[in-house]
Protein backbone atom coordinates (compact mmCIF):
# COMPACT_ATOMS: atom_id res chain seq x y z
CA UNK A 1 0.00 0.00 0.00
CA UNK A 2 2.95 2.38 1.08
CA UNK A 3 4.78 2.15 -2.90
CA UNK A 4 1.27 2.62 -4.20
CA UNK A 5 0.42 5.49 -1.91
CA UNK A 6 3.42 6.80 -2.60
CA UNK A 7 2.88 6.29 -6.44
CA UNK A 8 0.13 8.00 -6.68
CA UNK A 9 0.68 11.14 -4.52
CA UNK A 10 4.00 11.55 -7.38
CA UNK A 11 1.55 10.90 -9.93
CA UNK A 12 -1.08 13.27 -8.66
CA UNK A 13 1.59 15.69 -8.19
CA UNK A 14 2.48 15.19 -12.05
CA UNK A 15 -0.97 15.93 -12.76
CA UNK A 16 -1.46 18.92 -10.81
CA UNK A 17 1.44 20.45 -11.93
CA UNK A 18 0.16 20.26 -15.56
CA UNK A 19 -3.20 21.92 -15.04
CA UNK A 20 -4.19 25.30 -15.49
CA UNK A 21 -5.30 27.51 -12.34
CA UNK A 22 -9.15 27.00 -13.21
CA UNK A 23 -8.41 22.95 -13.29
CA UNK A 24 -6.34 23.43 -10.12
CA UNK A 25 -9.14 25.68 -8.19
CA UNK A 26 -12.12 22.91 -9.27
CA UNK A 27 -10.19 20.05 -8.47
CA UNK A 28 -9.26 21.28 -5.00
CA UNK A 29 -13.07 22.53 -4.51
CA UNK A 30 -14.03 19.12 -4.92
CA UNK A 31 -11.60 17.88 -2.88
CA UNK A 32 -12.38 19.75 -0.20
CA UNK A 33 -16.57 19.19 -0.97
CA UNK A 34 -16.09 15.53 -0.01
CA UNK A 35 -15.64 15.06 3.37
CA UNK A 36 -14.08 11.24 2.71
CA UNK A 37 -12.03 12.37 0.04
CA UNK A 38 -8.87 10.68 2.33
CA UNK A 39 -9.41 7.51 1.85
CA UNK A 40 -8.94 5.49 -0.71
CA UNK A 41 -11.65 3.37 -2.05
CA UNK A 42 -10.90 -0.71 -3.82
CA UNK A 43 -13.24 -0.27 -6.96
CA UNK A 44 -15.07 -3.36 -9.29
CA UNK A 45 -12.08 -1.82 -12.01
CA UNK A 46 -9.10 -2.60 -9.74
CA UNK A 47 -6.34 -5.26 -9.93
CA UNK A 48 -7.75 -6.99 -6.94
CA UNK A 49 -11.01 -7.76 -9.07
CA UNK A 50 -9.34 -9.95 -11.68
CA UNK A 51 -10.23 -13.39 -12.10
CA UNK A 52 -8.46 -16.32 -10.25
CA UNK A 53 -7.70 -18.50 -12.34
CA UNK A 54 -4.56 -21.09 -12.14
CA UNK A 55 -1.22 -20.76 -10.73
CA UNK A 56 -1.06 -16.82 -11.75
CA UNK A 57 -0.75 -13.98 -9.04
CA UNK A 58 -4.03 -14.66 -7.81
CA UNK A 59 -3.55 -11.06 -5.20
CA UNK A 60 -2.89 -9.99 -2.05
CA UNK A 61 -3.44 -13.07 0.22
CA UNK A 62 -5.59 -12.45 3.75
CA UNK A 63 -5.11 -14.47 6.87
CA UNK A 64 -8.10 -13.12 8.60
CA UNK A 65 -7.54 -14.51 12.18
CA UNK A 66 -4.23 -12.57 12.33
CA UNK A 67 -5.53 -9.55 10.59
CA UNK A 68 -2.85 -9.61 7.84
CA UNK A 69 -2.91 -8.97 4.31
CA UNK A 70 0.23 -10.19 2.43
CA UNK A 71 1.23 -8.81 -0.67
CA UNK A 72 3.97 -12.25 -2.26
CA UNK A 73 6.39 -10.91 -5.28
CA UNK A 74 7.72 -13.74 -7.52
CA UNK A 75 11.23 -14.28 -6.63
CA UNK A 76 11.00 -13.18 -3.27
CA UNK A 77 10.75 -15.99 -1.20
CA UNK A 78 7.01 -16.27 -2.29
CA UNK A 79 7.00 -20.06 -2.25
CA UNK A 80 8.21 -20.13 1.04
CA UNK A 81 5.55 -17.64 2.26
CA UNK A 82 3.08 -18.91 0.77
CA UNK A 83 4.18 -22.26 2.97
CA UNK A 84 4.40 -20.50 6.16
CA UNK A 85 0.79 -18.87 5.08
CA UNK A 86 -0.34 -21.94 4.40
CA UNK A 87 0.33 -22.97 7.59
CA UNK A 88 -0.87 -20.07 9.40
CA UNK A 89 -3.91 -21.38 7.93
CA UNK A 90 -3.81 -24.52 9.46
CA UNK A 91 -4.05 -26.16 6.26
CA UNK A 92 -2.02 -29.67 6.27
CA UNK A 93 -0.67 -29.52 2.71
CA UNK A 94 2.06 -26.64 4.40
CA UNK A 95 4.25 -29.36 4.71
CA UNK A 96 3.36 -32.02 2.32
CA UNK A 97 6.52 -33.92 0.73
CA UNK A 98 4.96 -36.02 -1.53
CA UNK A 99 3.01 -33.45 -3.38
CA UNK A 100 4.39 -31.97 -7.13
CA UNK A 101 6.60 -28.94 -7.24
CA UNK A 102 5.09 -25.81 -7.15
CA UNK A 103 1.90 -27.06 -5.42
CA UNK A 104 1.61 -24.29 -3.10
CA UNK A 105 1.00 -22.06 -6.11
CA UNK A 106 -2.20 -23.73 -6.98
CA UNK A 107 -5.31 -21.99 -5.81
CA UNK A 108 -6.93 -25.47 -4.99
CA UNK A 109 -4.24 -26.56 -2.86
CA UNK A 110 -3.10 -23.83 -0.79
CA UNK A 111 -6.92 -22.54 -0.20
CA UNK A 112 -5.93 -19.12 0.96
CA UNK A 113 -8.11 -16.40 0.90
CA UNK A 114 -7.53 -13.20 -1.30
CA UNK A 115 -8.41 -9.72 -1.05
CA UNK A 116 -10.88 -10.73 -3.97
CA UNK A 117 -12.64 -12.95 -1.83
CA UNK A 118 -14.26 -10.09 -0.11
CA UNK A 119 -16.69 -7.45 -0.94
CA UNK A 120 -15.08 -3.92 -1.59
CA UNK A 121 -16.32 -2.40 1.05
CA UNK A 122 -14.81 -5.73 3.50
CA UNK A 123 -11.50 -5.19 1.25
CA UNK A 124 -11.56 -1.12 1.67
CA UNK A 125 -11.83 -1.40 5.11
CA UNK A 126 -8.78 -4.24 5.52
CA UNK A 127 -6.79 -2.02 3.35
CA UNK A 128 -7.08 1.02 5.63
CA UNK A 129 -7.88 -0.18 8.70
CA UNK A 130 -4.56 0.32 11.70
CA UNK A 131 -6.25 -2.70 13.13
CA UNK A 132 -4.62 -4.64 9.94
CA UNK A 133 -1.06 -5.46 9.00
CA UNK A 134 0.26 -5.32 5.42
CA UNK A 135 3.27 -6.75 4.52
CA UNK A 136 5.57 -7.55 1.28
CA UNK A 137 8.92 -8.40 0.75
CA UNK A 138 11.05 -6.26 -1.72
CA UNK A 139 14.53 -7.48 -2.73
CA UNK A 140 16.96 -5.69 -4.90
CA UNK A 141 18.27 -7.23 -8.11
Amino acid sequence: IYVSLFFTRYHLNSVVQNLSKSEEEIMLKDASTNKDHNTPKILPSDIINRPRTGITYPGPFVIEDYKLIFFSIPKVGCSEWKLMLMRMNNNPLWCCHDCKKGYMHEVKLNKLKILRDFTNEEATHMMTSPDWTRAMFLREP
